[in-house]
C-alpha cells in the first residue's frame, strides 16, 4: 500500500450547453492543473473543444499550478472540509465572478428552486455566474440576446447623445538656429496656431512651417525634436490645442556631433496619428577662428621675446634706424594704390561700427502674425 500524500479535489463544471454534478476526485498534490484537465477531457466529464479555464473564487489559475500550490496560496479560502473547491469554466462564453461558493464553514444549502425566464432587457444585467450555473442550458442564448442588446443600445447612444467637439485647424512653425556650436544651447520654439506666423529678421536664425492639420479643439497633441546627435530639453512635451490663437513651447537644444544633423525635424503627433512632420535644416560646427585668436593671445608674449632676440622689435629697429621697417613701407608705397589703402580703412571702418553699436532687443521670441 503507498504511503504518498493524497489531496481530495471537487471540480464544480460549469457549461453552457449542459448541466454537470461535480467530479470527487483524489489526486497526487504535485498534479498540475493542465494534467488534472488532461483527466478530466480523457473521462468525458468535461466536454472537449472548449478553453477550459480554472478558478478559485474570482481567480483565474494559471494550468502551470500544481493542487499543492494553489491549496497552499489560497487556504481556508478554497478548502471547504479538507476538500479543494475548483471551478472549471469556458473562457469563450462565460466569464469568473465572485460568489461561486459557500465561504468556509458554511452549511451547505440546497440549491434554489430554478425561477420562470425573465424576458431579456437591455438595461437588465448580466445573469449571476451562480444563476449561470444552475440555468447553464438556456444562459447562453440569453446572454447572447442581452449582448446584442446592449451593443445596440450603445451604438444609438453614440450616434444620438455623443457631442464632439469641432475641428479647428492649425499649423505648426518651428524657429531654430540653423548654425550651432557644440556642448552649448540653443533655442528651439514651436507654435502652434491659426495664422500662419511672420517670421524674424536675425542672423543663423530660420522658420520652418507645416501644412495645415484638422484637430479637435481642446485636444492635446504631442511635440517631438528628432535631432540625431542631438541632446533635447524637454525630449517631448503635450500641448492643448485651446482657443487661444498660438501656443508655443520651448526646447532646448545641446549638439554633440559636428557637422550637418541630418534627418533633423519636429513631428506633431496625435496619439499613434502623425499631424505634422517639420523638416529643419541645421549644422554645428566649432568656432576654429576663436580658438586660433585665444591661442595668438597666449603665445603674443613669446612671439616678443623671439623679435627681441632677432632685433626685429621696435627698439632694436630704431638704434638702427629702422631699416626693416623703412623697407616694408617703401614696398606698400610702390605696391600698394591709394584707392586699396583707402577700401581697407572703409573697411576696418565698418567693422569696429558693427561691433561697438548699441545691442539690439533679441527678435528670436517675437510671435506676430504675417501680413496677409
Amino acid at each position: 500500500m503507498s504511503d504518498a500524500p493524497t489531496q481530495s479535489v471537487r471540480v464544480h463544471i460549469i457549461s453552457p450547453i449542459a448541466a454537470h454534478a461535480p467530479v470527487e476526485l483524489i489526486v497526487d498534490p504535485a498534479t498540475t492543473l493542465h494534467e488534472l484537465l488532461a483527466r478530466l477531457l480523457r473521462q468525458g466529464n468535461a466536454p472537449a473543444g472548449a478553453d477550459w479555464a480554472f478558478r478559485v473564487g474570482t481567480t483565474v489559475l494559471q494550468l502551470t499550478d500544481t493542487i499543492r500550490a494553489v491549496a497552499e496560496k489560497f487556504g481556508s479560502a478554497a478548502l471547504v472540509g479538507g476538500t479543494l473547491q475548483l471551478f472549471l469554466f469556458d473562457r469563450t462564453s462565460l466569464a469568473p465572478a465572485p460568489g461561486s461558493f459557500a465561504p468556509p464553514g458554511a452549511p451547505a444549502q440546497p440549491p434554489p428552486p430554478r425561477s420562470a425566464p425573465r424576458a431579456p432587457a437591455a438595461e437588465e444585467e448580466e445573469m449571476d455566474f451562480d444563476d449561470e450555473v444552475e440555468a447553464a442550458p438556456r444562459s447562453m442564448e440569453v446572454v447572447k440576446h442581452k449582448r446584442k442588446a446592449r451593443a445596440r443600445h450603445a451604438d444609438e447612444a453614440d450616434g444620438a447623445g455623443a457631442t464632439r467637439k469641432p475641428a479647428t485647424e492649425r499649423r505648426a512653425t518651428v524657429r531654430y538656429y540653423t548654425r550651432m556650436n557644440p556642448d552649448r544651447m540653443f533655442p528651439l520654439l514651436v507654435i502652434l496656431s491659426q495664422a500662419e506666423i511672420a517670421e524674424i529678421v536675425k542672423a543663423k536664425v530660420k522658420q520652418a512651417v507645416s501644412e495645415a492639420f484638422k484637430v479637435e479643439e481642446g485636444s492635446a497633441v504631442e511635440v517631438e525634436p528628432v535631432l540625431p546627435g542631438c541632446d533635447c530639453y524637454p525630449p517631448r512635451h503635450t500641448l492643448a490645442t485651446d482657443a487661444k490663437d498660438a501656443i508655443t513651447e520651448t526646447f532646448w537644444v545641446v549638439p554633440r556631433v559636428l557637422g550637418r544633423v541630418h534627418g533633423a525635424r519636429v513631428l506633431i503627433r496625435q496619439g499613434d496619428r502623425v499631424l505634422a512632420d517639420v523638416p529643419l535644416d541645421v549644422k554645428v560646427a566649432k568656432q576654429t577662428l576663436a580658438i586660433a585668436c585665444g591661442l595668438l593671445s597666449l603665445a603674443a608674449p613669446y612671439m616678443t621675446m623671439g623679435l627681441k632676440s632677432l632685433k626685429l622689435d621696435y627698439e632694436s629697429q630704431k638704434a638702427d634706424g629702422f631699416p626693416l621697417y623703412q623697407q616694408a613701407g617703401n614696398w606698400v608705397a610702390e605696391n600698394l594704390r591709394p584707392e586699396w589703402l583707402g577700401l581697407g580703412f572703409f573697411g576696418l571702418a565698418f567693422v569696429l561700427y558693427l561691433w561697438m553699436r548699441p545691442r539690439r532687443r533679441d527678435v528670436f521670441w517675437d510671435i506676430q502674425p504675417a501680413k496677409p
